[in-house]
């Protein structure tokens, strides 16, 4: 007869647990029980654990004590536990002792737990489920269960220590990335000769090698789509194209706006809904408008229908889409500013904040759709001028990484002059032109950084500067 190699079973209803040691199993009943007997003795610490080894580890945090050291050469590397050093001495050995099984799988990792998680993406298996009442939430990680949980609750226990910074969230890893934004520390760099990108997220780092390399590895499957890309964000939002989903909807009585991506939902809330939002951007454009008014120029006060000469301007033109059959989600567009200068005339948009929040692909497709409507009739004058969009920023922005310091004043004051000084070509009728002035840029390049964003198309790249 075979001995029975664990001779300790859990009586608690339902559980099948048994190990050979009793202390194990003393150990594994307050999993059921909750008792917790080993308190930490550190003034203001209310932390308690199930196991003393547990609080051993714990009360390093308080005293710094690191008694496990690597010994590889020139590795300083320290830690509480020597689980923890095991561990790492596989960074040095490469050593991936843990290997998937599953057929034609190479999955190879350095902790068993890794791998647990790992065979879940074969079997489908999730067995962490949330208990709240209508949630179907299920997941295959206990703290993905954890965080997901305070989506119910609202409780955001990571608190940024800076002072006067009121940050809080769900999870360690977002409060690392955030105070990074404090201490302007970036320890993700590129390894690319001659490439100075530095970033706060490793994630970032691996999307932006791929700028490098060339690679997409997020592919369109629709039959005959060859679109492919660096981020899966924009593979999902690109898929939207085909499904003519459009998920983020406006809540505000009456509005039946819709659209692929929350940003623009943000974006038009802002604009359309929100008083602070509207004003906010009002004033930017009344600063804009101070400025041309000192520069000398006039604003027009005749017919809507013509263009305005010379030195005046006009507020808030509007553009109609319906005549060319646009697929916007609205029939029109608005422009901030149409100002006359020598040889037509240009339309300058204030983009707050660079339109950092603004989705690249919709405003490329708004200025192209701008273009194509004022181009459908050749007797008109705007077909035969070049489309100049001049898109002012008036706030921060970056040259190499580093913010440049000038101030509004400054700003209003070159933008009136480039205006006054500038002049356009009849020659190039009917070309679509974009000037960007003060947005982020490299020093080696005339063109702004929203260029080598893979949604902004290449076909109107040739058609970008930078003016500032």
């Amino acid at each position: 007869m075979c001995k029975n190699n664990k001779p300790f079973k859990c009586d608690f209803e339902g559980c099948n647990y048994a190990c050979k040691r009793s202390d194990n199993l003393t150990t594994h009943k307050r999993t059921h029980t909750g008792e917790k007997p080993y308190k930490c003795d550190f003034e203001g610490c209310d932390y308690a654990c199930t196991q003393s080894g547990n609080l051993t580890y714990h009360k390093r945090t308080h005293t710094g004590e690191k008694p496990f050291k690597c010994d590889f050469e020139g590795c300083n590397y320290a830690c509480t536990k020597s689980s923890d050093l095991t561990r790492h001495k596989l960074v040095h050995t490469g050593e991936k002792p843990y290997k998937c099984d599953f057929e034609g799988c190479d999955y190879a990792c350095k902790k068993s737990s890794y791998l647990t998680r790992h065979k879940r993406t074969h079997t489908g298996e999730k067995p962490f489920k949330c208990d709240f009442e209508g949630c179907d939430y299920a997941c295959t990680q206990s703290s993905s269960l954890t965080k997901h949980k305070r989506t119910h609750t609202g409780e955001k226990p990571y608190k940024c220590d800076f002072e006067g910074c009121n940050y809080a969230c769900t999870t360690s890893g977002s409060l690392t990335y955030h105070k990074r934004t404090h201490t302007g520390e970036k320890p993700f760099k590129c390894d690319f000769e001659g490439c100075d990108y530095a970033c706060t997220q490793s994630g970032n780092l691996i999307t932006h090698k791929l700028v490098h390399t060339g690679e997409k590895p997020y592919k369109c499957d629709f039959e005959g789509c060859n679109y492919a890309c660096t981020q899966s964000s924009s593979l999902i939002r690109h898929k939207l194209v085909h499904t003519g989903e459009k998920p983020f909807k406006c809540d505000f009585e009456g509005c039946d706006y819709a659209c692929t991506d929350s940003s623009n939902l943000t974006r038009h809330i802002r604009t359309n809904h929100a008083k602070k939002g509207n004003a906010r951007k009002k004033q930017q454009e009344v600063r804009v408008e101070t400025a041309l008014l000192k520069a000398g120029y006039r604003r027009w006060e005749g017919s809507r229908d013509i263009l305005p000469p010379l030195g005046h301007y006009m507020r808030e033109k509007r553009v109609d889409f319906r005549c060319n059959g646009s697929n916007m989600n609205c029939n029109w567009a608005n422009i901030d500013f149409m100002v006359g200068i020598k040889g037509g005339v240009v339309f300058l948009e204030i983009d707050e904040n660079q339109h950092k929040d603004y989705l690249i692909s919709c405003e490329t497709r708004r200025m192209t759709t701008v273009h194509e409507s004022c181009m459908l009739d050749p007797s008109q004058p705007l077909a035969q001028m070049p489309l100049f969009f001049l898109r002012y920023n008036p706030h921060a922005f970056r040259v190499d990484g580093d913010l440049v310091r000038i101030s509004k004043i400054e700003r209003e004051k070159k933008l009136a002059e480039y205006l006054q000084n500038m002049s356009l070509d009849s020659r190039c009728a009917g070309e679509l032109q974009i000037k960007y002035a003060f947005y982020d840029k490299l020093s080696h390049s005339n063109r702004p950084l929203i260029c080598n964003d893979e949604e902004f198309p290449a076909s109107l790249k040739k058609a970008c500067a930078c003016i500032f």
